[in-house]
């Protein structure tokens, strides 16, 4: 069971972490790498797959901290349970983000997309460029939980 879940949790953020890493790159730079549309329209459609890693990321990760803990307690009385809690608190603020990213930060850039053709340039850029910001947002929240995960495995 252990090992199943050691895993999910390990494949799930792989995948989940270096799709964020890598098409916050592509977006920061995306003028440079060919059309801006062609790395949107791209990033738009992994968006199931870094659905399903976030969900595999989760289920791997709270299974194992169930069978290790026995429970889902948070308590506050060490550096590394502060830690703990500190992590998963900012695992959901980026889960919320990635949400929002997906659902409505994205959906300009769908609607000014229409048919393959961009409708309005300037406005899919200004769609486009909000995406990239709350990406650089969502790639520093993933770069705290794996700091912050690191620091935990320290102690």
């Amino acid at each position: 069971m252990i090992l199943a879940l050691q895993v999910l949790a390990d494949l799930g953020t792989t995948v989940y972490a270096g799709s964020v890493l890598a098409f916050t790159a592509l977006m920061l730079f995306r003028g440079r790498v060919g059309p801006s549309e062609r790395v949107v329209r791209v990033f738009r459609a992994w968006g199931p797959g870094q659905g399903l890693a976030m969900g595999a990321l989760i289920l791997g990760h709270a299974g194992l901290y169930y069978v290790e803990m026995g429970a889902f307690e948070w308590a506050a009385r060490s550096p590394a349970e502060i830690a703990v809690i500190v992590q998963h608190a900012v695992f959901v603020v980026l889960w919320f983000s990635s949400f929002h990213l997906e659902i409505w930060t994205l959906e300009p850039t769908r609607k000014l997309d229409v048919d393959g053709s961009i409708t309005d340039r300037g406005a899919y850029e200004r769609a486009a460029r909000k995406a990239t910001i709350q990406l650089v947002v969502n790639s520093l929240l993933l770069l705290v939980c794996g700091g912050t995960g690191l620091y935990i495995d320290s102690l």
